[in-house]
């Protein structure tokens, strides 16, 4: 990096907000010792490349997890899950909480299917071990249910069904009163189930605008970013 170039970093909103953050020295070398200054990008670069990893991991989780619900909270492409990600927190959205109540009255099997699916899609990320060994086991809870005899013929689904009579049966599902009734008695570990879920994707799925250096490689513009294919499919089961 030249004089120009490092200058041109410095400009940028997110390592301004990192610089500011550190001590009155780390500030003062940052700004005033190009070595120092070099040494610091390196790392925040290799942060952001693990950042990235665990981003896209967590993006084709979710979108697995979700594409097929009723009214499709987080849409129905990867494109749209990862705009939701680039405007904030998506665990924190409107959109997101859709997605848990939809989550929370999915037959028991199917249920346990996918939250099985998060853990282990997530399983190379070591920084959320401690999430997914929660996750786990508030799967193996949930699952204990089924096995002492809680589910009823309600909770299991017919086979086969296309994805479009899922979809609509899971619609029913919510607006139905009766169901609602019937999932009551396994309600808290399927919300701690849940919970588990959602601390996972709240780190894999932090806002990319609060990591620093994420300008050099994001872009915010949906018309721009769906000019790419990879991020228009869905992941390939």
């Amino acid at each position: 990096l030249n004089t120009q170039q490092m200058e041109l970093i410095r400009s940028l909103p997110s390592l301004r907000r990192f610089i500011e953050q550190q001590s009155p020295s780390k500030q003062c070398a940052l700004l005033k010792n190009g070595a120092e200054f070099k040494t610091c990008i390196s790392q925040l670069l290799d942060e952001l490349r693990a950042y990235h990893s665990q981003l896209w991991t967590g993006l084709c989780c979710l979108h697995r997890i979700v594409q097929n619900l009723p009214k499709q909270p987080l849409g129905t492409q990867m494109l749209d899950v990862y705009t939701h990600t680039l405007r904030s927190s998506v665990t924190e959205s409107k959109a997101y909480e859709e997605v848990v109540r939809c989550l929370s009255v999915l037959a028991r099997d199917d249920l346990i299917q996918r939250l099985t699916f998060c853990s282990d899609s997530l399983e190379d990320i070591t920084a959320v071990d401690s999430s997914r060994a929660a996750l786990q086991e508030e799967i193996k809870n949930l699952s204990s249910c089924t096995s002492a005899g809680v589910s009823t013929a309600q909770d299991r689904d017919p086979q086969p069904m296309s994805t479009a009579e899922r979809r609509q049966r899971l619609q029913d599902r919510l607006q139905s009163a009766a169901f609602h009734s019937s999932v009551s008695s396994d309600k808290e570990p399927r919300d701690a189930a849940l919970a588990a879920m959602t601390q996972c994707f709240q780190f894999v799925l932090r806002c990319p605008s609060d990591v620093p250096l994420w300008e050099l490689f994001y872009c915010g513009a949906r018309s721009t970013l769906a000019l790419h294919q990879t991020l228009n499919a869905s992941p390939r089961v």
